[in-house]
């Protein structure tokens, strides 16, 4: 990881980084309506450093830009989740054509409430389920461009079968944004998540139970701006988790009740490019959002025999192997008319986990005896998702985003979207050929059609969203 990073931030200086003391970047000389900008001045609302505004313009003092530059710095101060709404203002500083910037913004607050309901309803299998999330977050800004922050997550879902998962996460983090003179961004996080599952398994019935140990993941994530609206991104993640569960694949097992332990252990690097021109995180009316992205990584997993009423025992598997997960994403926003806005674009991933291993348990031998099985093998999973998604938005409160009535948003959209799955297991059993093989495969086609309402003020966020989902 080391190795990495190092390599990492030898890129981002080869690639723009500039010593203090060396000329600031000046526009193109043949760009219309230059400004020289002998000084910048941020007023914010008291909640957000100027350093923290200032490092996300990328603008700086002594340089020569245009509207369109400082249109963009605008943008890109308004994208950020801490800022409701962002303007700029040109003073003149002298008579010899030179300006003071004013970059001006209204705040979030520095605790916030946020809550999300979605409501899915697909025609497989008659089944229909709904998710419940809420936020509860603080943050603190200090220094020049820092801050820390928290957040409770609570989350519930909810199906006609009557499953019920309890999935509940805390995290803490610490962000600069003000490194390499603006460029680079640092976040360290670290996460606590608890995943419990109670319900029906069309396996084993009812009283299908799931139990997750707690989780402390901890995350690191580098941001740097290569010029404009492009930056390249480096995350990386390591997980070790233990899941308790008594789903046993329909086997007479000797205790039901109990659950048995799978350990997972993870670790996963992530490199991606984003390129963002949209005006606001919130509701976009403008602009393109494309990103692409590579994650590589390694599992482990490791998961206990299960014993049988006859006496034989279902295998305990140990599997080591390599995760790459592949990904593109484009969405386009239009503004043909005030507060109607119209989005199209897509997705692609492509997701691999290739593991080898062994087993090992005992089987009822026709010749009645136990003997024990002994398997080695590889395990494939293979999956590659399809999207492509139109909508209309519209903003109830268009030209007013900066009053206390806060923003109101409706939204609708058409989803298309085509699943390929291919999962393989192949173990080398002499004694008992292809017995403990698995195969599946499936290529489905699925369309939707989603309304969205959401709602922001300094304070807050709250959205309803609703999803029909047929093939």
């Amino acid at each position: 990881m080391i190795r990495t990073l190092a390599l990492f931030l030898g890129f981002l200086v080869s690639f723009g980084f500039s010593p203090a003391g060396a000329p600031p970047r000046e526009a193109d000389p043949g760009s219309d309506d230059e400004f020289w900008i002998q000084a910048i001045r941020v007023e914010t609302s008291g909640r957000i450093r100027p350093g923290y505004i200032l490092a996300e313009s990328q603008l700086v003092e002594g340089a020569r830009y245009s509207k369109k530059d400082l249109e963009r710095a605008r943008r890109r101060i308004n994208r950020l989740d801490a800022v409701l709404e962002a303007e700029y203002e040109l003073e003149p500083a002298g008579e010899d054509g030179r300006f003071t910037l004013v970059l001006r913004t209204r705040d979030a607050r520095l605790y916030w409430v946020r809550a999300q309901t979605d409501v899915f309803d697909g025609s497989d299998y008659d089944d229909s389920s709904s998710n419940d999330q809420a936020n509860l977050g603080a943050r603190y800004f200090f220094g020049g461009a820092q801050e820390v922050y928290t957040q409770f997550n609570p989350s519930w879902a909810w199906s006609d079968n009557d499953d019920f998962s309890d999935r509940t996460s805390i995290r803490a983090g610490y962000r600069h944004n003000g490194l390499l003179r603006g460029k680079l961004r640092l976040t360290l996080e670290v996460l606590a998540l608890k995943d419990d599952t109670f319900g029906y398994s069309f396996l084993t019935g009812p009283n299908r139970r799931s139990e997750d140990e707690r989780e402390i993941i901890p995350n690191l994530g580098l941001r740097y701006a290569l010029g404009g609206d492009h930056y390249v991104t480096l995350t990386a993640t390591r997980r070790e988790a233990t899941s308790k569960t008594n789903i046993t694949f329909g086997l007479d097992t000797l205790d039901p009740d109990r659950l048995y332990e799978t350990e997972v252990t993870s670790q996963r690097f992530g490199l991606g490019w984003h390129y963002d021109t949209t005006d606001s995180d919130f509701a976009p009316s403008r602009g393109w959002r494309i990103s692409a992205g590579a994650a590589f990584g390694d599992r482990d997993t490791d998961s206990e025999a299960i014993p049988l009423v006859d006496g034989s025992t279902r295998p305990a598997f140990s599997r080591e192997g390599d995760v790459r997960n592949y990904d593109v994403k484009a969405m386009h926003f239009i503004n043909p008319r005030p507060g109607h806005v119209f989005h199209f674009g897509g997705a692609a991933s492509r997701n691999r986990l290739e593991q080898t291993g062994g087993f090992e348990g005992t089987r009822f031998d026709p010749g009645g005896e136990f003997r024990t099985v002994v398997g080695y093998g590889t395990h494939v999973d293979e999956s590659t998702v399809y999207d492509l998604r139109a909508g209309w938005s519209y903003d109830f409160f268009r030209g007013m985003r900066a009053k206390r009535a806060g923003e109101l948003r409706l939204g609708t959209g058409f989803l298309a979207r085509r699943y390929e799955f291919d999962d393989e297991t192949v173990w080398d059993t002499p004694d008992y050929p292809n017995s403990y093989d698995f195969f599946s495969f499936s290529d489905d086609d699925a369309f939707g059609l989603e309304v969205d309402l959401d709602y922001r003020t300094a304070w807050g966020r709250f959205g309803l969203g609703l999803t029909w989902e047929f093939d």
